[in-house]
Formats: structure tokens, sequence, C-alpha cells
């Protein structure tokens, strides 16, 4: 009998977290700006030698947000380098990798990729997750580029996320961290852990009424954390 109860108050907190997150879509594309100006394949010109390739998810196309409020925008405001924008919102490593796969990346000396949280999210075993990450780093080490990445933080303390779901999360968050910080060491990229600048995203500050993309100001603190990242490595 009470197994029965547990699997049926399981079986309603699924239903309720994906008609929440179904409910945060659609208010996205009522309400959000979509991707006018931070979308894939656009470039930011600081007329720079250098040049910044931003690959990943909804975070680099700039989702939600205005042209000038997107991390890109405010990423190439503090390197002042040209910055282009490879990404597509929900897409997860997989899909990165099938999209530049047979793009020249050769050109970039840094390429930042911000994935995973669409992989997070998902079911796919994270033995799966591991493989297209390492067919990923492989791909990007045939440039000559220094290779960032990061996959967005602290996942589950995300409003859009309910209990038991987020303890879910929780594990695949902590659990794909783990993994590109090992990988880190044995591919020699520099793992950007935002989990250090989770204190300045207390009560949802950083993410827009959709509960989970970035707002002006997490776009902000995002990109500053990240250029300390890419100002570290210049200056050595």
């Amino acid at each position: 009998m009470y197994n029965i109860t547990y699997k049926l108050i399981f079986l309603l907190l699924i239903i309720i977290q994906y008609y929440r997150f179904i409910s945060f879509q659609n208010y996205s594309k009522k309400i959000l700006y979509p991707s006018s100006c931070s979308f894939n394949g656009f470039s930011i010109y600081n007329n720079s030698k250098d040049n910044i390739l931003l690959l990943g998810n909804s975070v680099v196309v700039g989702y939600g947000t205005m042209c000038i409020n997107s991390l890109a925008y405010k990423l190439a405001k503090f390197t002042r380098m040209n910055i282009r924008i490879i990404g597509k919102s929900g897409i997860n490593i997989e899909g990165l990798y099938n999209m530049i796969k047979n793009k020249n990346l050769k050109k970039y000396n840094y390429i930042i990729v911000l994935i995973g949280a669409n992989d997070i999210m998902s079911t796919t075993p994270l033995t799966i997750i591991k493989n297209n990450f390492i067919k990923l780093i492989l791909l990007l080490k045939k440039t000559n580029a220094k290779i960032f990445i990061t996959h967005g933080g602290k996942l589950w303390t995300k409003s859009i996320f309910v209990f038991p779901i987020n303890l879910y999360i929780y594990y695949r968050t902590n659990a794909v961290r783990k993994i590109y910080q090992d990988l880190s060491y044995k591919y020699n990229f520099i793992y950007i852990d935002l989990y250090t600048i989770y204190h300045k995203c207390l009560y949802n500050k950083c993410t827009l009424k959709d509960g989970l993309h970035l707002n002006n100001y997490g776009n902000n603190i995002w990109a500053m954390h990240i250029y300390n990242y890419l100002h570290k490595y210049l200056t050595m």
C-alpha cells in the first residue's frame, strides 16, 4: 500500500514539473525577447587581432534578453576582442558537436564553450554524456585555440524545478561537474567553475521570470567571471 502511495505521489510530482516547465516555456515565447542579435553565426567586432569563438546553448545565443544585455555583448565589452557566436537554444553536447564538426575553427585564439545544462536536464546516461563530451573536446583540440568550458553552475537552484526533481538535477549537475573537472586535466582545457559565483545569484537574482534563463544582471555576472578566467591566462 505504501509503495503504491509513494509511486502515485512521485508520478504526481513529475506531472507538476512537466506542466510547470511547459508553462514557463509558453511564458518565454510570449514575453521574452527573441534571439534577435546574439544569434547563431552573429559576430561582434572590436577591431582586435584576437578572436573568440563562443559556443553553446541558449545563454550563448542570448535567449530572453535584449542584444546589449546578452552574455556575448558583455563579454565583448570586457575583453575588447572580436567574438563569433555558434549555438542554439536547447542544444546538447552531441548537437553542438554535429553543428561544428565540419566548420573551420582554426582562426580563433580562444574558444569558450557553455554546454551541458540540457544534458543535465535530460535522462541521457552519464556515460553517454561523458563520451559525447570527449568527442567534442577532441574536435576542439584540433585547433590551436585555448579552450575554456563550463556547464552553467548550480542548475538545481533554479526556481523552475520542484521537489524532488531538483534533487535529480542536483545529482546530475554535480556528476557532470566532476566529469568536466576530471577531463580538464586530461585534455588540458580550462574548466570555468560557476559554482564560485552562486552567492551573487541568490533568490533568483540572475534569472528571468521564466526561472531558468539569465537576465541582464546574470549575464553581467557570468561574463565578468568568464573574463576573469580568460584574463588570468592572458596575463601569465
